[in-house]
């Protein structure tokens, strides 16, 4: 259900009220001065999604592993073609 934030011109009270989707009240009263509040617009909330499944995340980190993995072959692969020899990760330091 939907959040809405109302302020009081009169007495800048604020207060949030829940509504079912269908429903949105033309009017709302202050409950202090009882003067009409006026609906304000607020940022919605930030929130960051943590663990593995999310859609962007994912796929990022997808593509940093492939790009790191071309990167890797793309250095054993000159290093192959210099004649040296490729035998551990350590092996693999960028070829100048």
């Amino acid at each position: 259900m939907p959040t809405y934030t109302y302020e009081c011109k009169s007495c800048n009270n604020i207060v949030e009220k829940i509504f079912e989707i269908n429903v949105s009240p033309n009017t709302i009263f202050c409950e202090f001065c009882g003067k009409e509040m006026e609906k304000i617009i607020v940022p919605g909330a930030s929130f960051i999604l943590k663990g593995g499944g999310w859609p962007g995340k994912d796929s990022k980190e997808k593509n940093y592993r492939q790009e790191r993995n071309n990167e890797l072959s793309d250095v054993m692969n000159q290093k192959r073609e210099a004649g040296e020899s490729v035998t551990k990760i350590s092996d693999l330091k960028k070829v100048k």
